[in-house]
């Protein structure tokens, strides 16, 4: 109760898209909150009322400045704010993954500042929204006492998997913990699912991302068995099955989730090399069959229509400035490797928080320089070969008459999603070669320029 009447703080450890949505969450139910972050540019953003990702108050609903204006909000970089405003509650929203592998430094980092301190009140309540595995779980156990489980399970580019709207996991240590952290959820969703025991509430995150991490690579497996045959289709027609998920051909899994999912079950598990090793390989075939596909429509082009390379995007996903485990990268590289031209063009360029060492990675020799969203057709007039890697709106949303006008006859295109699917009978006439990923014929190479 102290919560909704504004006597008692909430604190959210990490501000990325899982804490800063919890945030604003809470915040718009009229809870005093405090968020926390190591990274002092996106808490000055915060402050100044700007949100530093990109879409999110689009996906939340509502406006972050009108939140924080109409709410207790603070948000700050040092450990010792969030400590005055003892909070009753700390939702930990910090990064488990690091480089594509389990990484627990942060998590137990925050513990321990919440176990260290000597609270003048109660015993606060932890809720842990990171995903864990079973591994990080016992250290977690060995710090905190009032603990309880519930991974977040959002998706940022649709208003209808919200934080609200979408079922939840709820695990804790004791029934009373539970209780406790479920009436505190259930300010902000209105379905709570019960685990068990913390254990079966961590699996079930993981295991519902591998589950969708071998259905996707299955996909692109069974795409390139199968190019000449419609495996799309079939996909798309198999899911009218009850118990068959949908999915389809891709350049491969990137995101925090999926592709770090079986690293996470296999940390804790005794069992040797099985599917779970197999998926983690898959992960690096399949951006390697696409890399080999555009260089040989780029090779076959060269002595008639010689030009770059053009990739559109390098996010893992439209309108979501993430690159992390994102197939572009690797795609990226091997033809660099390979001294193709390569131009790219990323409009989030400037959201991306990019890895460690960029300036040696590969994203380092890449054309960048435009990032206007209103001309992402910059690079096309030059290209031989265009790949469309992610369905951002802004390419979605090219006029067919500017696509046109910067084709030349004989280039050839891959859509990962098919976002251009609408203008294939236009690419025809003009003699432009327009594939996607996995139906029928998407590996032929011939030019028809």
């Amino acid at each position: 109760e102290g919560l909704l009447a504004g006597q008692e703080h909430l604190a959210s450890w990490g501000l990325g898209f899982i804490g800063s949505t919890s945030l604003m969450a809470f915040a718009a139910e009229g809870v005093r909150v405090i968020g926390y972050d190591i990274d002092e540019g996106k808490v000055k953003s915060l402050q100044e009322g700007v949100l530093p990702i990109p879409n999110l108050e689009a996906w939340f609903g509502r406006d972050w400045q009108a939140t924080a204006a109409a709410a207790h909000v603070t948000v700050t970089s040092r450990v010792e704010d969030v400590m005055a405003a003892e909070p009753a509650v700390h939702l930990v929203c910090v990064p488990t993954e690091r480089q594509g592998e389990p990484w627990d430094g942060a998590v137990l980092q925050v513990c321990d500042q919440i176990a260290g301190r000597l609270w003048a009140n109660r015993l606060p309540l932890v809720i842990i929204e990171s995903t864990l595995d079973l591994v990080m779980w016992r250290e977690v156990s060995r710090r905190l006492g009032r603990v309880a489980v519930s991974p977040r399970r959002d998706w940022f580019v649709a208003r209808n998997k919200s934080l609200r709207d979408m079922p939840r996991v709820l695990g804790a240590v004791d029934l009373h913990v539970r209780g406790d952290a479920y009436w505190v959820l259930s300010m902000v969703c209105q379905d709570l699912r019960l685990a068990g025991s913390v254990e079966s509430a961590i699996l079930s995150k993981l295991i519902e991302n591998e589950v969708l991490h071998l259905g996707a690579n299955l996909a692109g497996e069974l795409a390139c068995r199968y190019p000449d045959v419609d495996v799309r289709d079939a996909f798309r027609l198999a899911a009218t099955h009850w118990r068959v998920p949908a999915l389809y051909p891709s350049a491969g899994v990137g995101g925090y989730c999926l592709p770090v999912a079986g690293r996470y079950l296999m940390r804790a598990s005794l069992e040797g090399d099985g599917l779970l090793e197999a998926n983690r390989w898959r992960d690096l075939t399949q951006p390697q069959t696409i890399a080999n596909h555009l260089h040989a429509l780029w090779q076959v082009r060269q002595p008639q229509l010689p030009g770059t390379v053009a990739i559109l995007g390098l996010t893992y996903k439209g309108d979501i400035p993430v690159i992390s485990g994102s197939p572009a990268l690797l795609i990226l590289q091997d033809l660099q490797q390979r001294e193709v031209p390569i131009h790219v063009h990323e409009p989030y360029a400037l959201s991306i928080q990019w890895p460690a060492g960029r300036d040696e990675g590969p994203c380092c020799t890449a054309d960048l320089s435009s990032r206007d969203p209103r001309t992402p057709w910059w690079c096309l007039d030059k290209a031989s070969v265009v790949f469309v890697h992610t369905d951002h709106r802004v390419f979605a949303e090219v006029p067919q008459s500017i696509l046109l006008a910067q084709l030349r006859p004989g280039t050839a295109i891959l859509d990962q999603f098919g976002i251009w699917k609408k203008h294939a009978a236009a690419f025809a006439r003009q003699q432009v070669d327009y594939h996607i990923i996995g139906e029928a014929g998407w590996l032929a190479t011939a030019y028809t320029g």
